[in-house]
């Protein structure tokens, strides 16, 4: 899992706990503050690869060095559909995941769906351990 991943888990058991009592407001507001230095270290990771000048390469790196993942780290169905990614197919713009679904189901799409990364991660996530079905086999 990577280090954003772990760190989304962290969040969400750490809300838990303070939902239930089991840690008080200081306790969180330091955690938060390590959260807040390591996003501020991967955002300047990020902006040199963008200053690099090689975009297309990004996502790669940023997982090779374990700062992302590929969105396995999402496991509830409510995350999967509000997970924001972007549609290439749609000018980049920022859509949803359950946006995702919706659109790549449409006839006229699926030609240029089917090989988007951001497609086949979504239906990875909508049909967990199984072989995807549809257009991705």
């Amino acid at each position: 899992m990577s280090l954003i991943a772990d760190e989304i888990k962290e969040l969400r058991q750490l809300s838990k706990q303070l939902a239930a009592g089991k840690v008080d407001g200081q306790y969180v507001t330091d955690q938060m503050k390590i959260f807040k230095e390591t996003h501020k270290r991967s955002e300047l990771v990020l902006k040199a690869l963008i200053a690099c000048g090689q975009p297309h390469l990004i996502e790669g790196r940023m997982t090779g060095m374990n700062v992302i993942s590929r969105g396995e780290f999402i496991t509830d169905a409510v995350a999967i559909e509000l997970e924001t990614i972007q549609c290439p197919d749609r000018d980049d713009k920022i859509i949803t995941r359950k946006e995702c679904f919706d659109y790549s189901g449409e006839t006229s799409n699926i030609p240029t769906c089917k090989s988007c990364e951001n497609f086949k991660i979504t239906r990875r996530l909508v049909f967990p351990g199984k072989d995807t079905p549809g257009l991705i086999k």
